[in-house]
């Protein structure tokens, strides 16, 4: 027999017991010399075969015919095939519509059917039901069909995330989103009257807070949590209180100033109560709030109770507390208080605390700081005084004696200074036992520092001075950790609640952040820059009130700023005050890095958006004479620009 012919029997004893189902959803035929039709799928054919595909039921087969035995192949259309030959000679669009719903009918894709509504307006551009299927809307006032788009346009819709809107529904999906993000914050700052507090005790802890009750007991859980990280690094020590720890927290600032008491600050320890009837000894007091870049209650909790637990581990009256040195007092506040974090577990560990870090970085680098042997000598009075510096470099020496030398499994080793080798935790370890005892009678208070700075060099072994260089280059090394993470096209940040969009065609440059930027986007062709910076809205501002402090801002940016333009605005449906004022730049104080001025003139315009918990700056600046190659730009970056939730 002939290859085909053996092929077809072979294929035939195979599906004899196989009853004929459903027909192949295309039906080509292939005519023989010996009269035989078979119907399938012709899936080869050339000079030498033919293939034929065959499906009976969920079997499928092949059949192979020789070329010479094949009279006749007889293609069919498919649905599809079909479908286009009906278009292709349809002279009305009627005709294309009959063929529409025979395609859905016929469960064919949406590209098929729509291609002959395609087709109905090319023959009758006006056919009312193939425009309105393919979403065309008639504009009335120019008498023509438009897109979806383009009709919403007309109407006035605006694009608010990415949607099409009437400015009334835009409107109400911002009320509902502030209320979202501010409504839960609201009530905590509302709480009820001191009087009506709640009063949580831990294992460790008696909290005083009224905020709300979750508020309280979030914070009772937090200062659990702290009270291990303390107890971590303070461990070994005797105790000389064995009573709970109270602390006080306010709903507000304004309850924190009239019944706390206090004053500026944002918290305080006080080790002795100048009012018993009011408030206990050894009391820590706060409000809840937001403050600084990244600040909120806990940090103030976290170190202000870091002085609370020093004293328990502090032999001596609350007078000789206050004896010990200022820098370790205070440094070790900053350690617990700017520095911690909570991980994925909920645990607490000690990071690297941004605001301090790049102001040590930046005192270091422009030579303004005292040597460390007077800096250690200093007395509390001068120690809060000059605050802006001593907060940060108390805090450098702190971690530089706890990790200068650690692995990445925290494990430390000696390190070399002056060709001696030296273990600095174990030093401040035992310096650490050194403070905690009863300070030494008929020391003068002023004494004390000389005595404790002394104290360290004799457990060093050489005078402290000799680690300057080795301190310097440890902390310049370090690395802040980024407020936040570019997602393609948007930089989000949990930490400061806030996501952007870049413009089109501009760039984020994270790494060239200044200060207290949280991001920075540019686009070098226009000379555009963009900056987002944040801060709490410590007394909580209107936007009216944030006009003079964006005036006051002009004066540290621009040399003898001319300003232009004053308003109230809205930005994502959140109030804001926006500036614009011109002038010569000026070089930023709080830069951490050589920052390049520009010579020429600049346009700024610099928007604050208020919300209860934060003041979210976005400045926007270029060169003088392109402003309108930016402007554009500046007004899309607003617009994307969305506060979010608190994540705490």
């Amino acid at each position: 027999m002939r290859e085909g012919v053996v092929t077809r029997a072979l294929t035939t004893l195979a599906l004899v017991a196989v009853l004929l189902a459903a027909p192949a959803a295309r039906a080509d035929k292939v005519y023989l010399i010996s009269g035989e039709v078979y119907e399938g799928k012709v899936v080869h054919a050339d000079h030498e075969k033919v293939q034929l595909e065959r499906q009976f039921g969920s079997i499928t087969s092949v059949m192979t015919f020789s070329r010479d035995e094949v009279v006749k192949i007889e293609r069919s259309l498919t649905p599809e095939e079909r479908i286009d030959k009906a278009l292709a000679e349809a002279s009305t669009p009627e005709a294309c519509m009959e063929a529409a719903r025979l395609a859905e009918s016929s469960n064919m894709p949406q590209s098929v059917v729509r291609r002959c509504w395609e087709r109905a307006i090319e023959i009758d551009p006006d056919f009312r039901p193939a425009r309105e299927r393919l979403g065309y809307r008639y504009l009335e006032s120019e008498r023509r069909w438009v897109t979806e788009r383009e009709w919403k346009l007309a109407q006035g819709y605006q694009w608010y995330r990415g949607e099409l809107l009437p400015p009334d529904e835009i409107q109400r999906r911002k009320q509902r989103y502030r209320e979202q993000i501010e409504g839960s914050y609201r009530e905590e700052t509302k709480g009820v009257g001191w009087g009506e507090r709640h009063i949580i005790s831990t294992e460790h802890y008696e909290i005083h807070c009224n905020s709300t009750r979750k508020v309280a007991e979030g914070y009772a859980q937090f200062m659990e949590q702290l009270y291990k990280a303390y107890d971590k690094v303070f461990h070994g020590l005797p105790r000389y209180y064995q009573g709970k720890s109270k602390i006080y927290i306010f709903r507000n600032l304004e309850d924190f100033q009239t019944y706390g008491g206090g004053g500026g600050a944002l918290g305080y320890y006080r080790p002795k109560s100048d009012n018993p009837n009011a408030y206990p000894d050894r009391i820590v007091v706060a409000f809840h709030g937001t403050f600084g870049t990244t600040g909120t209650t806990r940090e103030v909790l976290a170190h202000e109770a870091t002085h609370q637990f020093q004293h328990i581990l502090c032999d001596g009256t609350p007078e000789q507390f206050l004896s010990r040195p200022p820098w370790w007092i205070e440094g070790l506040a900053v350690y617990f208080g700017d520095g911690y974090t909570l991980n994925a577990q909920g645990e607490l560990e000690i990071t690297i605390p941004r605001d301090r870090c790049f102001m040590i970085q930046r005192m270091i680098k422009s030579g303004q700081l005292p040597p460390i042997s007077k800096f250690l000598r200093f007395s509390l009075g001068q120690y809060q005084m000059m605050a802006g510096m001593t907060y940060p470099y108390g805090w450098s020496l702190v971690y530089y004696f706890l990790h200068r030398g650690a692995d990445s499994q925290g494990n430390q080793q000696p390190v070399e200074i002056h060709g001696k080798k030296v273990h600095l935790k174990q030093v401040f370890e035992r310096f650490f036992k050194v403070v905690t005892e009863k300070p030494p009678a008929g020391v003068p208070l002023p004494g004390y520092g000389e005595y404790y700075a002394r104290k360290l060099e004799e457990l060093l072994g050489f005078e402290v001075d000799a680690l300057t260089e080795d301190w310097k280059q440890f902390i310049l090394g370090l690395k802040l950790e980024p407020l936040g993470e570019v997602r393609g096209e948007r930089f989000v940040s949990a930490k400061l609640a806030f996501e952007i969009t870049r413009p089109e065609g501009w760039e984020f440059r994270p790494d060239e952040v200044s200060g207290q930027e949280a991001i920075r986007i540019v686009n070098p062709a226009t000379t555009g820059r963009i900056t987002v910076a944040v801060q709490g809205n410590l007394e909580l501002s209107t936007a009216e009130a944030a006009l003079d402090a964006l005036e006051g801002q002009a004066g540290m940016r621009i040399r003898s700023p001319m300003i232009d333009e004053r308003n109230v605005i809205e930005v994502a449906g959140f109030p804001a005050a926006e500036v614009y004022y011109e002038g010569y730049e000026a070089p930023p104080e709080n830069a951490t890095r050589e920052v390049e001025v520009r010579q020429n003139a600049q346009i700024y315009r610099h928007v604050m958006v208020v919300t209860l918990r934060r003041l979210y700056e976005i400045i926007m600046q270029c060169d003088a004479d392109r402003w309108e190659d930016n402007k554009a730009a500046f007004q899309q970056a607003l617009e994307r620009f969305v506060p979010k939730g608190e994540l705490e």
